[in-house]
């Protein structure tokens, strides 16, 4: 029942039953409990609790390992509601919220949250909340000043968060002077950890101002501070940026509205560079896209195509050439296919997919002894795609190397899905008249009892 049918359903049984049901729940319910308690007290003493119990957080010794930290979490969340509650003036949120991150090196110094809900509760939970307070305080210098303060001393990279809302809750004014206030430390640091810390923090405000031009000053400059000291210059020179770098401010640059400087960015990344392009790509498709470059497009939707035959590929490229060039495509992506010396599971379903469906029996029928039943998610799709194609001799190929894939590895805990493929094959050899090159199902039966004949466990469940 969706949510808001229950609630119309649960306000018709009336308040006096609704609170005898709250009430015992509650009995055996700490949260549920909590709950209670915080419906009951007044704001003043949900308040004073709240500060309680952020003092004990602060102050919290015993740790919390990974089988804890789901339960754990949940606490930190009741206390975030706690909160929430109490606040009636949002310059008190704030703080409030901000003390709850304060006490990040207490929660974090003796907790395991190798399951990440802890921080979740910061990241998430925690940050908007903190943006709801600072979005409704009036005085935005102060929540802007409070912001840097919360950030100076951020040893887990778990107060991150807050900076990232900066944009939703404060003004221009507000941001482009903590961006200043955030280079004069960097400028008057020795220690290069503070510096860097505080240039992220300021190209991150830049970023949400959409000020390209200033972040693109300020990622430069905290990579000049990154190379400052290292001897592999070769590998980390000031000048020459990471590409994930580049393609941040290219990305920036589109985002303002400037795609001509985007593009610029994009090209000093080298053509050959393989490490995030399909992040690259897909910039590069919005930039031309928007510029009416159809050369481009072109070229980019063709490679993804060629690179990567897929029916999500096929419509990108059809989109940019026009539905007139699709059998073409499809013609000389399936010879492509079909000549390829290695194959592919995504190949032989793209060739389904599109309806060529003798060029993917044809195909698989090439590569038999290529096909890894290892690979089982897409095998057994194949599988199922080609009997219910009738092509019982492609489906059987593939049932063969799922099973012999199990058998070979031994997992005994498969030999369930092993027997049914067994099954499945001797279901299609009955409509198999012709096996071409391959043994027929009764030499393939008698050849897999004799190499696989000790495994008991799998013939007990078959036979």
């Amino acid at each position: 029942m969706p949510f808001h049918l229950q609630k119309s359903e649960l306000e018709k049984l009336g308040a006096s039953k609704l609170a005898d049901s709250l009430l015992q729940l509650a009995a055996s319910n700490e949260s549920a409990m909590k709950t209670v308690e915080r419906l009951l007290a007044t704001p003043a003493e949900n308040l004073k609790r709240c500060k309680a119990m952020l003092s004990g957080l602060k102050r919290r010794r015993k740790f919390v390992d990974w089988r804890e930290s789901s339960a754990f979490a949940a606490e930190l969340e009741s206390l975030l509601l706690d909160i929430q509650a109490s606040v009636t003036e949002a310059k008190e949120g704030v703080k409030l919220v901000g003390s709850f991150y304060q006490a990040d090196h207490s929660v974090f110094n003796c907790a395991d949250d190798s399951s990440g809900h802890i921080g979740d509760v910061f990241r998430y939970s925690a940050q908007q909340l903190f943006r709801t307070f600072a979005q409704d305080c009036s005085d935005k210098p102060w929540v802007g000043k409070y912001m840097l303060k919360l950030v100076e001393e951020d040893d887990f990279g778990i107060r991150d968060s807050v900076i990232e809302i900066a944009g939703a809750c404060l003004p221009e004014a507000v941001l482009r002077e903590m961006i200043q206030k955030l280079q004069k430390t960097a400028a008057s640091q020795t220690d290069s950890s503070i510096t860097r810390h505080a240039l992220s923090h300021a190209s991150n405000l830049a970023k949400q101002l959409k000020d390209a031009p200033l972040f693109d000053e300020l990622i430069h400059a905290d990579w000049r501070k990154t190379c400052a000291g290292r001897e592999d210059s070769d590998r980390h020179h000031p000048d020459v940026l990471p590409v994930g770098r580049t393609l941040q401010i290219a990305q920036v640059y589109f985002q303002s509205g400037d795609p001509e400087s985007a593009l610029n960015r994009l090209n000093k990344i080298p053509a050959d560079e393989s490490f995030m392009r399909r992040e690259m790509d897909e910039l590069a498709l919005q930039i031309h896209r928007q510029m009416g470059h159809q050369p481009e497009l072109e070229t980019i939707t063709g490679r993804h195509f060629r690179e990567s035959p897929s029916v999500g590929h096929l419509a990108a490229l059809i989109e940019v050439i026009g539905e007139n060039q699709r059998p073409k495509i499809v013609a000389e992506a399936t010879q492509a296919i079909l000549n390829n010396p290695t194959f592919s599971s995504g190949a032989a379903e793209f060739l389904l997919d599109v309806g060529e469906l003798q060029a993917a029996s044809a195909y698989v029928r090439q590569k038999v002894d290529q096909i890894d039943g290892g690979y089982y998610p897409s095998i057994r799709s194949l599988a199922e795609a080609l009997q219910a194609h009738q092509d019982h001799l492609g489906a059987s190929i593939m049932y063969r190397a799922l099973l012999l894939s199990i058998l070979a590895a031994g997992r005994s805990k498969a030999y369930s899905h092993g027997v049914r493929y067994l099954r499945k094959l001797d279901e299609l050899a009955t409509s198999i008249t012709e096996w071409e090159k391959l043994p027929d199902h009764t030499v393939f039966l008698a050849t897999l009892r004799m190499q696989h004949g000790r495994k008991r466990s799998f013939w007990f469940k078959y036979d």
